[in-house]
């Protein structure tokens, strides 16, 4: 939209989709309290992400998102599994105290980054490759 000198529209997208996200916390957040907030806010910014692309393809038809999809695709089942994983794991692992919980969070934070730099690998993710080697350069330098 910013090469085509048109930033009202995006922004009217994001101001809509923002009242979208006030108007669905207050529906979501009594039955499902925090993970109501967190729904919402995913819902809205899903949505958003349809509305722009849906304006962008009409308005360039010539745009190619074949290998968005491709990507999107790899991405939504990379974080099924991380979602799957991460929550079987916290449930299994019953605590208590603020120690053990800090303790439990490290250890989720540990197995999701690891869980993600592996699947992102098996999954062949377009950009993985690029960060992978800058990580080792960086890591190479010091």
């Amino acid at each position: 939209f910013y090469a085509a000198k048109d930033t009202k529209t995006p922004v009217k997208i994001a101001a809509a989709m923002c009242a979208s996200n006030v108007v669905l916390n207050f529906i979501l957040m009594f039955p499902l309290k925090h993970a109501g907030l967190a729904l919402s806010t995913s819902i809205c910014s899903g949505l958003q992400f349809v509305v722009v692309l849906r304006i962008l393809l009409k308005r360039f038809p010539d745009i190619r998102i074949s290998g968005m999809k491709n990507n999107l695709i790899k991405i939504i089942s990379i974080s099924a599994i991380l979602f799957v994983s991460v929550y079987s794991i916290s449930k299994l692992w019953i605590i208590h105290g603020l120690v053990n919980y800090l303790i439990k969070s490290a250890v989720l934070i540990s197995v999701w980054a690891l869980l993600f730099a592996v699947l992102g690998f098996v999954f062949k993710l377009e950009y993985w490759s690029d960060f992978s080697n800058k990580i080792c350069k960086k890591l190479m330098k010091k």
